[in-house]
């Protein structure tokens, strides 16, 4: 099923408000073996991140 415009407006302008976009530089080696494990897990590298992130903050 498409996704209207009006829809998709909707959706950027949401995470406009409640997104932002995080930058890093890391060695490439290092990204290749996380992307690779990640989809051996079938997990999204963005859940990753963000749960390191958070155990980072409640530590």
């Amino acid at each position: 099923m498409a996704v209207s415009e009006s829809n998709r407006k909707a959706i950027r302008k949401y995470d406009a408000e409640h997104y932002t976009m995080l930058s890093v530089r890391i060695p490439k080696e290092l990204l290749r073996q996380f992307k690779e494990k990640c989809a051996a897990s079938g997990d999204s590298q963005a859940k990753i991140i963000k749960e390191a992130i958070e155990a980072y903050l409640n530590k």
